[in-house]
C-alpha cells in the first residue's frame, strides 16, 4: 500500500516546487539542452565526444537532483525516499565514468530506434507537464506573482528524467553491451516499481517510463544478441 494519496503527492510537488523555485525550472533547461545535444550528436562513431560527454553529464545532474530530492524533500512523504535517493546517485554515478569520465558512449539519430527516441525525448520534457495539467491532477503554486500548475518537469522530479534518460539511451551506442545494460538497469528498475505506483495511484502518464523502458529493451536485445 501507498501511504499517500494522488492529491497528497500533488499538493506536495506543487509545494516543493514554491521552496525551490526557479530550481525545477532550470533543471527542465538543461534537460531539454540534453535532449537536443543527443539529437544532433556528432553519431554513433563519435564516443568521447564533447557532445557526448555533454548529454551524460547533463543526465547524471537530472539524476543527482533527483537523486537530492528524494534524500532532502520527499523523504518528508515517504519514508522509503531515502533509499530510492541513494539508487538515484548510483546512476547518476554510472552515467559520469561511463558517459563523462571514460567517455564509452555516443548518441546520434540511427534509424527507427533513433525516431522512437526523439518521440520519447519530447513526451520527457514537454509531453508530461503537460498531461499533468490536462489530466486535472496537478496541483497550482505561486511564483513570480502568478498561480502556475506543478506539472512534472524532467531533471526536478523522478518520472520524466527516467523516461527521458531511456529516451536518449535509444539514441546512444555504448562502447561494449554490457553497458548499455549497465546504464538501463536501474531506470527500468525504477520504470517497473513506479509504474505499480502508478497504477495505485490512476496516473496515466507514469506508465509512460515503462514504454520506454520496453523500447529499449527491445532495441537493445535487437543490436547486442
Amino acid at each position: 500500500m501507498i501511504s499517500f494519496t494522488r492529491d497528497v503527492y500533488f499538493q506536495f510537488i506543487a509545494d516543493s516546487y514554491e521552496w525551490l523555485w526557479p530550481a525545477p525550472l532550470v533543471a527542465l533547461g538543461l534537460m531539454v539542452l540534453a535532449a537536443g545535444l543527443a539529437l544532433r550528436g556528432a553519431g554513433p562513431e563519435a564516443e568521447g565526444g564533447w557532445t557526448a560527454r555533454a548529454v551524460a553529464a547533463l543526465l547524471a545532474l537530472g539524476w543527482a537532483a533527483c537523486g537530492m530530492f528524494h534524500l532532502e524533500v520527499f523523504s518528508m512523504l515517504n519514508f522509503m525516499a531515502p533509499i530510492y535517493g541513494w539508487v538515484f546517485l548510483l546512476q547518476a554515478a554510472l552515467l559520469l565514468w561511463f558517459g563523462v569520465v571514460r567517455g564509452k558512449i555516443a548518441f546520434g539519430m540511427q534509424g527507427v530506434a533513433g525516431w522512437i527516441g526523439a518521440a520519447l525525448a519530447v513526451l520527457a520534457v514537454v509531453g508530461w507537464p503537460l498531461l499533468d495539467g490536462l489530466s486535472g491532477h496537478a496541483a497550482d503554486f505561486e511564483v513570480w506573482g502568478g498561480t502556475w500548475t506543478a506539472g512534472r518537469l524532467a531533471g526536478a522530479l523522478p518520472g520524466p528524467t527516467v523516461l527521458l534518460t531511456l529516451a536518449l539511451l535509444l539514441l546512444s551506442k555504448p562502447a561494449r553491451a554490457w553497458i548499455r545494460w549497465a546504464l538501463l538497469a536501474i531506470p527500468l528498475t525504477w520504470a517497473g516499481f513506479w509504474g505499480w505506483h502508478a497504477w495505485e495511484l490512476g496516473l496515466a502518464a507514469d506508465w509512460l517510463p515503462v514504454v520506454g523502458g520496453a523500447a529499449a529493451v527491445l532495441q537493445s536485445f535487437k543490436r547486442f544478441t
